[in-house]
């Protein structure tokens, strides 16, 4: 749950992200594009399927690792 918080919180703050690198590199911004350039390049990861989905697929194996250990101690 707190996975896709995440995920939807990226996909609202990456348009604003690619908003301020188009306004620096047309000149109408005097900030240095290479913080908002790696912020993009991070929340881009994060969007991608190294980011959040592998990580909610490492915890979704997990969960089933414990509950299916859980159920041969019975």
């Amino acid at each position: 749950m707190v996975i896709l918080l995440i995920g939807r919180v990226i996909n609202g703050i990456l348009p604003f992200a690619l908003g301020e690198l188009t306004r620096i590199f047309e000149g109408q911004s005097t900030r240095s594009p290479w913080t908002v350039l790696g912020l993009f390049v991070a929340l881009r990861f994060l969007q991608g399927s190294g980011g959040l989905n592998a990580l909610r697929d490492v915890s979704q194996h997990a969960i089933k690792s414990v509950s299916s250990a859980c159920s041969r101690n019975q």
